[in-house]
């Protein structure tokens, strides 16, 4: 028998499988009465909505929930002349939109949901205008009426005016948009403004339009406008803002014929393997890409793409011109294989954009470990097209370079590079590349190809720091110029070691490569200390056939040039070395270039080069070699611990034409040790040897130290030195194994050497004083009775006679010449005189023709004959003998 308990459980079974097996449409999309609005569906996946409440342009829609499902569409059907789809979602659930959004004519439709929105796989947008989706809590309108999304207050103003601004809450909900593809027309903005904003696999398009990705945390108004591809988004200052993240190989884009603007705003931004595209491609300038960050901003990429890296980019490879990246933060990190590009391609013939870092606090670049050549991290406004590039501008408190990150401003076209500009008010650390490393980490404006001219590269920081093989290289690869290289470091300056990967020493370099016929530009650095250290150059070298450059350091307390850095010869065998030295250079190493060398100005307090670290404006061509100006409180050159005694020091010398000249005024003292040179050689050929002009306190050599100014068929140089005293080292007509001072030439004539020693004798012009003291005693008057100033002894000094050198010596017998005096003259109107003598010589009668018997000088410097010997009082003891008077 049957329980009726088991019956009902068995019905009851069979009632809900026959209800759920009914066709069941969930509303996904359904007003919520507030106004007019119509959503009808035929299969619970397509909705129509209808109606609304019309003011002017405007037509607005509430619904309790806005969803979209997988494979649906929700199609607005509206009056062609419609200009705005106002749509706010009053309940509390978050739309979910999988599907297509479609409006009829140019209308933009606004979706406001403060619960939140997530974009799926198959969303996809078919309108003709723009789209704008927010998670704010009211839209706000030109004449300050309100749209908001709690229906719980009055009921809605509708607003014929144009809406300008989206009011948030302090607690703003996200926009997620999660593998889908979401695209506006052409011209158009797409616009996803919330609380965080995340981009996760998915594409983002709006062709010569513009893209707004921005979070808030804050109550806080976003004012807009939608201007067709000008549409601008206005973030208030100092609010809290939420994070926006592009990531998982996605893309956001305006390129366009007209490339069109991008706009993130946020706490946080991160593009990780992803792109942010703003490009020109076409013939209609305008391509700007723009991201503010209250916190940081990290563009970063662990995955090899070829050529076009994830980023950040705003190039032109049309007729257009960029306008360029703005990045405004308080810190930046790029790293892995991603850029930041302005650049100029291939083909086009607009202008580059400018490309400008405002991070308060840090920028750091830092490359990955990657074997393919064709990469390398870092900003670029490169320039390879005929249009001239943009410049590039970091502001920044500290910028860190490693690991083969590079900021370039190069030229590879015939076009004008842009200006690499770095103001850090702490510092600037360059770090040179590992054994994995691509490229080396450094600041570049090179001319790569073509004809153009290389810009200059500045730097303007607290610390320079360049070590392991990093560059500064304003150089050129091709027929054009180099830009140059200005460094202001209040502090200091610091450059060390090589690159073993690259078999290159790290430094500052401004020149050109082989095979180039670009001239080379200048080097100047304004510093405290600069300290160039194990294998580190700075260097204004030209290794084609154009002209060097001039490298000029003043450096108020001290340049230290010090030892050697190791190179390999084979990247495979750690032992195969070659050593690179420390060194100041302004070079020609072409042999068949005819230029002169560069020339080294130099100022400074003290001046160190030492362990084979040299000064060197060589020419391995067939021009002069340059010249080298220093300015120094005092010069150590110490060779100590180089084998290659040649090295060492301070050179000026040819290979086959004249040696270059070399000018030291040194305050206090120029010291050389172990094997030191100062030289002006010409190695080869009919070169002269050039001239040295040294001006020292002091002048100490030791240790075979040398200056030369040698020649081999040609005249040797000459050779000035003026110091007040020279030790340790003399001229010599050859070379031996003392220090020396040479001026020769072994086939042809020998130069001159001259030394002027300032110095005075101490000896001479000093009297000599008696050896025994006087006896006081002696000098106590002996007198007869109480003093008597008539009968008192006197010493009395006639005329120009002297003194005795000591008291107790007699006055010499020689004669005093009484005082020449001036004489009156008489009135012109007694013509028979001129002149008048003393009173007591009597003028000879005028008949009379006496012989001169002495002169005397007039007034107006006449040297006049008389007829009487001047008075003359002979020398006397000036001891008179003491008398006794007894009354």
């Amino acid at each position: 028998m049957n329980s009726p308990f088991i019956l009902t459980i068995a019905g009851i079974f069979a009632t809900t499988h026959l209800i759920l097996t009914q066709p069941c449409y969930p509303q996904a999309i359904a007003p919520d009465g507030s106004l007019n609005t119509n959503v009808t569906s035929t299969d619970g996946l397509n909705f129509s909505i209808t109606g609304g409440n019309q003011a002017g342009g405007n037509l607005f829609h509430s619904f309790s929930e806005f969803s979209v499902p997988n494979g649906g569409s929700a199609n607005f059907n509206h009056a062609a002349f419609i200009q705005n789809i106002i749509s706010r979602v009053t309940g509390i659930v978050p739309s979910h939109i999988n599907g297509i959004i479609h409006t009829q004519g140019n209308a933009n439709l606004f979706l406001i949901n403060p619960n939140g929105i997530i974009f799926g796989a198959n969303a996809k947008l078919n309108i003709g205008g723009s789209f704008l989706a927010t998670t704010a809590k009211s839209l706000q309108f030109a004449d300050g009426k309100e749209f908001n999304t709690n229906i719980d207050k009055n009921p809605p103003l509708l607003s014929i005016n144009v809406p300008i601004g989206l009011q948030f809450s302090s607690n703003s909900k996200p926009i997620q948009v999660q593998t889908a593809n979401l695209r506006v027309s052409i011209n158009q903005t797409l616009a996803l403004i919330g609380g965080d904003v995340n981009i996760n696999g998915s594409q983002l398009t709006a062709d010569s339009g513009h893209i707004e990705l921005g979070g808030i945390a804050d109550a806080a108004t976003v004012g807009f406008s939608l201007n067709a591809n000008h549409s601008q988004f206005n973030f208030p200052d100092n609010i809290n803002r939420a994070n926006v993240s592009i990531t998982d190989n996605s893309l956001v884009t305006t390129s366009g014929d007209g490339g069109g603007s991008i706009q993130l705003t946020g706490k946080q931004l991160i593009i990780e393997n992803s792109w942010v595209k703003a490009d020109t491609l076409g013939n209609i300038s305008g391509a700007n890409l723009k991201l503010n960050a209250s916190d940081s901003i990290i563009v970063s990429s662990n995955r090899t793409t070829g050529l076009f890296t994830d980023g950040l980019f705003a190039t032109t490879s049309g007729s257009g011109d960029s306008l360029g990246i703005t990045i405004n933060t308080r810190n930046l990190q790029v790293k892995g294989e991603s850029r930041i590009s302005t650049a100029t391609l291939i083909g086009s013939s607009g202008k580059g954009g400018n490309l400008t870092i405002n991070a308060q606090a840090a920028v750091e670049l830092m490359g990955a470990d990657s074997d393919d050549f064709s990469l390398f991290t870092g900003l670029l406004a490169d320039t390879s097209g005929t249009g001239s590039g943009g410049n590039l501008t970091v502001n920044t408190g500290r910028l860190f370079v490693h690991h083969g990150a590079q900021i370039s401003a190069a030229t590879i076209a015939d076009a004008t590079g842009g200006n690499l500009t770095i103001n850090a008010a702490n510092s600037v650390e360059l770090i040179g590349v590992t054994d994995s490393d691509s490229f080396s980490s450094g600041l570049f404006t090179a001319v790569q190809e073509g004809k153009g001219q290389g810009g200059d590269l500045i730097v303007n920081t607290k610390k320079l720091i360049i070590h392991d093989g990093a560059q500064i290289f304003a150089g050129t690869a091709a027929a054009g110029n180099s830009g140059n290289i200005i460094i202001n470091a209040i502090d200091s300056v610091n450059v060390s070691g090589v690159s073993l990967i690259q078999k290159i020493p790290g430094g500052l370099f401004s020149g050109s490569n082989p095979n180039t016929t670009g001239n080379g530009g200048n080097i100047n650095i304004n510093t405290r200390e600069l300290i160039v250290e194990n294998g580190g150059n700075i260097a204004v070298e030209t290794l084609g056939s154009g002209k060097g450059g001039i490298l000029t350091i003043n450096a108020t307390d001290a340049i230290k040039l010090i030892g050697q850095g190791s190179l390999r010869t084979d990247p495979l065998d750690e032992s195969k070395l070659i050593p690179t030295f420390s060194s100041l250079s302004a070079s020609v190493l072409d042999s068949e270039n005819h230029h002169p060398a560069g020339n080294l100005e130099i100022s400074t307090g003290k001046f160190l080069v030492q362990g084979g670290a040299r000064l060197s404006v060589d020419n391995e061509g067939k021009g002069k070699g340059g010249n080298i100006n220093i300015q120094a409180d005092s010069i150590e050159l110490d060779n100590r611990g180089n084998l290659q005694q040649d090295l060492g020091g301070i050179q000026a010398t040819t290979k086959s034409g004249e040696g270059g000249n070399i000018i030291l005024h040194i305050q206090d003292i120029l010291l050389m040790r172990n094997g030191s040179k100062i030289t002006t050689d010409s190695t080869g050929g009919n070169g002269n040897g050039g001239d040295i002009n040294i001006t020292s306190g002091l002048l100490v050599a030791a240790d075979n130290s040398d200056i030369t100014a040698n020649a081999i068929a040609g005249r040797g140089g000459n050779v000035q030195i003026t110091t007040q005293g020279i030790f340790g080292i003399e001229f010599r007509p050859e070379l031996t194994d003392k220090s020396e001072i040479t001026a020769s030439s072994q086939f042809g004539l020998s130069g001159t050497v001259e030394i002027k020693t300032l110095a005075v004798d101490p000896s001479k012009g000093i009297a000599v004083l008696p050896t025994q003291p006087n006896d006081a005693s002696t000098l106590i008057t002996q007198s007869c009775g109480q003093n008597n100033p008539a009968t008192s002894s006197r010493l009395t000094i006639i005329g120009r006679g002297g003194l005795p050198q000591n008291p107790e010596v007699a006055l010499g017998g020689d004669l005093t010449l009484q005082d020449i005096q001036t004489v009156p003259i008489y009135s012109s109107s007694d013509r028979t005189r001129g002149v008048t003598a003393f009173a007591s010589l009597p003028l000879p009668h005028s008949d009379e023709i006496v012989e001169a018997q002495g002169l005397i000088v007039t007034p107006q410097g006449d040297v006049v004959l008389t007829a009487q010997v001047l008075v003359h009082t002979p020398h006397n003891s000036g001891l008179p003998s003491a008398t006794c008077n007894s009354n």
